[in-house]
This record gives C-alpha cells, structure tokens and sequence, in this order.
C-alpha cells in the first residue's frame, strides 16, 4: 500500500507498539495525526520524525472524554484534510482480577477501548 500523501490518524502513538507505527507511516511519507494520553512523549517524538516532505500535528488528549475526541477529529480534518487511514491503537490495559475491579475502571476502559474508536 502507498502511504505517500496520506493522511493518518493514529491513537496511542506513544505506546510501544505506537511509536514503531508512527516511525513507518512517517518513513511511508504519510501525513500523521498523533494522538497518546497527556504527559507522554509526542513532542520528542514529533521532532524524531519531522521532515519537510511531510505534515506531523500530534495531541495530549484523553480519548475517554467526548470533547477530546471532537478536538482531535476536527483539528486533524482543519489541519491535514480527510483522514485516509485510521489506526486506533489506544487502548487501557488491566491486569487485575476481574471481581476487584470498580465501576469506574471498567467504564474508564470502556470510553477508551470501546467507544472512542466509534467516533
């Protein structure tokens, strides 16, 4: 597939498997829209891939909160166009017992790894 011109949104850039994501479509020539939970790394990451014969816009959102991800679709659209490629790659992980999990975190994952990637 040519990714060269492309617009991509990536979710949960920051991640392991993310940043590899992001080095890929960048070394592709593809457009990116970066998105990982505030206080990661998209700023580093961000100067690591920048060049000039592509556009990077990256955002410290939290995909659990509706206007974040209203934020990140509209900026993303405002500022590279269509989005070609969507990669939803953000997504909370848990690894305790089922049964000592709270109402809250099971909807906290819920909103990021559910309902997010529906928008």
């Amino acid at each position: 597939m040519n990714l060269n011109g492309k617009n991509v949104l990536l979710t949960g850039a920051t991640g392991g498997i993310g940043v590899h994501i992001a080095r890929a479509l960048a070394s592709e020539g593809a457009n990116i829209s970066m998105v990982a939970y505030p206080g990661n790394s998209l700023k580093e990451l961000t100067r690591e891939l920048s060049r000039p014969e592509i556009k990077l816009i990256w955002f410290d959102e939290d995909l659990r909160i509706e206007s974040s991800i209203l934020k990140v679709i509209n900026e993303t659209k405002e500022q590279l166009g269509e989005v070609d490629v969507l990669i939803n790659n953000a997504g909370i992980e848990v690894t305790a017992p089922y049964h000592s999990l709270t109402f809250e975190s099971i909807d906290s994952i819920l909103r990021c790894n559910l309902r997010a990637p529906l928008f």
